[in-house]
């Protein structure tokens, strides 16, 4: 199945609604011009009318016939749904995971669980699990950070190796590495990288066997030190059970996470006053209403310039569009 049957398959289309839609796109505005355009059956059309109708694919003309909606407005609008429903998926995924371990793991699947206390143990762990790493490393990353070392340099070599890297990271980790200009200009090739203000706590997979759990108290002053050190304790976990459901939690969060090697604002994208306070806002998490006071305008006009950027800019979630907007309007800030 090529990339094109797949993606109609994923919206419950097959090859024959897609001659159908074709067919209506290219101007056949009933079911016996189609028919006769396709070569399909009756039954075949009319069923597929339908499917289409119902996808928002088509719709009504004034005639009576049928007329072919925007089709990047709405498969974008399907796309969207689609990643909306996986995030569901990968959420359910991770409850059940949770479910499962606590009633039916295996003896032999049991966790393996390390409390480590002082921060000489944790750097020691940290060292042997990513040395020891042969296929992948799962992180996710946000401050206070734990000393250990020249990080960089060790992920060169593994990348070097072979070895995969997905991290996840969080806003304040990225301004605290010198912000998005210092950060991407700095980041170890081949590194894949997101960032997501959803980050629950700190953690490096490896090759989904074990796992080092970085705890912090992101509230308490005393937990890193003036370098920025993390020193209050780690736990270090292997079984895959409870590695699993670690490796289903860094999933729903990349998931969800905007992408460092999405594709920069289309050029000549014009933003205003208002778009600005908007980006901003949206990089800090606040709500329409909270924006919307901020502006003296209505929550629903708010709506709508966030529904005009999300278009403009093919972004699915709120905090996507106010990161890859954000060297846009700093820019146009200067």
């Amino acid at each position: 199945m090529d990339r094109t049957s797949s993606a109609w398959a994923a919206l419950g289309l097959g090859r024959a609604d897609r001659e159908v839609y074709l067919s209506v796109l290219a101007g056949s505005t009933d079911e016996e011009a189609v028919q006769e355009q396709t070569g399909r059956e009756t039954s075949e059309v009319t069923a597929s009318l339908r499917l289409l109708r119902e996808q928002g694919l088509i719709g009504s003309g004034a005639d009576g016939g049928v007329v072919a909606g925007k089709p990047l407005l709405t498969l974008r609008r399907a796309a969207a749904h689609l990643h909306t429903l996986a995030g569901e998926i990968l959420d359910e995924s991770t409850r059940l995971q949770v479910l499962h371990d606590r009633t039916n793991i295996p003896e032999r699947n049991r966790p393996d669980l390390q409390v480590l206390t002082s921060t000489v143990e944790v750097q020691r762990a940290f060292a042997d699990l990513l040395s020891g790493t042969e296929e992948e490393v799962l992180a996710c990353v946000k401050p206070p950070f734990l000393a250990t070392g020249d990080f960089a340099e060790d992920e060169h070599e593994q990348l070097h190796r072979g070895v995969e890297f997905r991290v996840i990271y969080d806003p304040a980790a990225i301004e605290f590495m010198g912000g998005m200009d210092q950060f991407t200009s700095t980041m170890p090739g081949g590194e894949q990288a997101r960032v997501s203000d959803g980050i629950p706590l700190k953690m490096f997979i490896v090759d989904r066997q074990r796992a080092l759990l970085l705890l912090s108290d992101d509230g308490d002053d005393t937990a890193a030190d003036d370098s920025g050190a993390d020193d209050s304790g780690a736990v270090l976990v292997s079984g895959t059970g409870l590695v699993g459901a670690l490796i289903a939690l860094f999933e729903t969060v990349w998931a969800r996470a905007w992408d460092l090697t999405d594709p920069p604002p289309p050029e000549g994208l014009v933003v205003d006053d208002r778009d600005r306070t908007i980006i901003s806002a949206l990089r800090l998490g606040a709500t329409d209403e909270a924006i919307a006071r901020r502006l003296g305008v209505t929550p629903r006009t708010v709506g709508r310039r966030i529904a005009r950027l999300h278009d403009l800019t093919d972004t699915r979630t709120r905090f996507q569009l106010g990161w890859r907007l954000a060297r846009l309007t700093d820019e146009a800030q200067e």
